[in-house]
């Protein structure tokens, strides 16, 4: 299954099958590109494009009012510093547009595909957070860190404003310790359920009680503002909010997962900067996390059901963890050494695009629909405006469809759990919502109408459109416009990839 064989049917199937998964939606000019390349090296020229592309984002630092609009604030909106909504709806659209244009119009589609993996991990929302200035400041952290060293993006998440405001952490002071952070820190962004995860007759991989005491780690995170549409809201770290004298007493200790952890040993600053620059308890907690080998399991097994979907294949997943953990697929054994842990998440990456699971998997995974829609524009090659004043034909537009009736929008995960997978965008009502949304927008954004696309743009789009056999063959069509029905209407078009 490696190896592509230049012009063969099996060599489009399988770059498409890569464009699909690895991608945002095969598109034929990747095809062109990718002919004659084993699978290896078109995983390996997708990550170069994406480890190339991952710092140019959309990094708009802290909107000024004069980037935001020229509209004068209410005596009240100006005592209180606060933006006003003018802002919050301009940030919005800026986020909302920008994301889905860079998925549509990207050449480096797998860092934008890495990038919806963790952002449907890492969840924060817009129902929520409220300020888009900040949701993509989160964005980039996860485009930068989304193909790296996943031990550095957990760290960075601890202080990214949009998790400090979407998870109450600026409400987790001493005395009164918010765990909404660090219980999800623990159950959905690292190590999983700790009843469902542990094995049977072993100590649970952490408890109740260790929740709380990560909680008090976390105390002192905030923002310098605790209202979400000030844009100018920063991580701050506040000492005297922080649980204990940790930082003037390092005899004091923490005790979770099973032990005592003294204050002294954690590496942290007696006077830590309240930017969040200076290592703090929270980045040691985090370790302690990463020094278990369930955290590089966990990981692998998101992987598995992201982009190959079914039942698991636990010796390889095992091997996968083993290279995440150490960066040796033969080592299963722990280590109690954060020097000795690895957490690079590309040799994972390698290993799972070019494994016989992943490359025989076509067309046995439910599309989720920004798959679907994204994936439409890109292979009919769609553009759309970028103006966030216009009411129709513009990205901010396709998103609200996307959160509307289709219920996956970038910003707007239903809950902290992120999206569902596989059969769990499977209903009744589905195919035809599906139906009727790709329909309205790809028929309506071809260049020049239907009628354009010749007999052979036709077969092409049937060939890298669909994961299995069409259920009615275009040929036997007469009409473009039919042909075209025909293909956005396949069960196999709208559902699998």
């Amino acid at each position: 299954l490696d190896v592509l064989t230049d012009g063969t049917d099996d060599e489009l199937q399988m770059v498409t099958h890569l464009g699909h998964r690895l991608g945002l939606g095969a598109t034929r000019e990747e095809a062109a590109r990718f002919a004659g390349m084993s699978a290896a090296q078109i995983v390996n020229a997708m990550l170069d494009e994406s480890e190339a592309q991952r710092d140019r984002g959309p990094y708009v630092g802290r909107l000024t009012r004069e980037q935001i609009e020229d509209r004068e604030r209410t005596p009240a909106e100006i005592d209180s510093g606060r933006p006003g909504v003018d802002h919050a709806e301009y940030t919005r659209r800026y986020a909302f547009n920008w994301w889905l244009q860079e998925m549509v119009e990207t050449e480096a589609p797998l860092l934008e595909r890495m990038t919806l993996f963790w952002h449907g991990i890492w969840v924060s929302s817009w129902d929520k957070v409220r300020n888009g200035a900040i949701l993509l400041e989160q964005l980039q952290t996860l485009r930068q860190h989304s193909m790296g060293n996943l031990l550095d993006l957990a760290k960075a998440m601890t202080r990214d404003p949009a998790m400090t405001m979407y998870l109450d952490s600026f409400r987790n002071v001493k005395g009164a310790p918010n765990e909404n952070f660090a219980r999800e820190l623990m159950e959905l962004f690292t190590l999983g359920e700790a009843v469902k995860n542990t094995p049977p007759g072993e100590d649970l991989i952490y408890t109740e009680k260790d929740v709380q005491e990560v909680a008090k780690s976390f105390t002192g995170y905030g923002l310098s503002t605790n209202n979400s549409f000030m844009h100018q809201a920063r991580f701050v770290f506040d000492a005297n909010d922080h649980d204990d004298d940790c930082y003037t007493d390092t005899s004091l200790y923490r005790e979770f997962f099973g032990k005592k952890h003294y204050f002294s040993d954690m590496g942290i600053s007696a006077t830590p900067a309240d930017d969040g620059s200076d290592r703090l308890e929270g980045d040691y907690v985090v370790e302690q996390i990463f020094l278990k080998k369930r955290c590089a399991t966990y990981y692998c097994e998101r992987l598995w059901d992201y982009f190959i979907g079914g039942e698991r294949d636990d010796v390889v997943i095992a091997e996968w963890a083993n290279l995440l953990y150490t960066g040796d697929k033969n080592d299963s054994s722990e280590t109690t050494q954060v020097s000795a842990l690895s957490y690079e998440l590309r040799p994972v990456l390698e290993a799972l695009f070019t494994s016989d699971a992943f490359l025989s998997s076509r067309g046995q995974r439910v599309k989720q629909p920004i798959d679907l829609i994204v994936g439409a524009f890109r292979q009919f090659k769609l553009r759309l405006s970028s103006d966030l004043t216009a009411d129709e034909g513009t990205y901010y537009r396709l998103w609200r469809d996307l959160w509307i009736f289709l219920d996956q929008a970038p910003f707007a995960a239903p809950g902290v759990e992120g999206w569902p997978l596989g059969t769990g965008w499977i209903s009744t009502e589905i195919v035809r919502v599906r139906e009727n949304i790709v329909r309205k927008w790809v028929t309506n954004a071809i260049p020049g109408g239907v009628s354009n696309l010749s007999d052979d743009e036709y077969a092409y789009l049937e060939s890298v459109l669909l994961s299995e056999k069409p259920l009615t063959k275009l040929d036997d069509i007469a009409l473009p416009g039919d042909k075209l029905t025909a293909l956005l209407e396949d069960y196999s078009f709208l559902m699998l990839g």
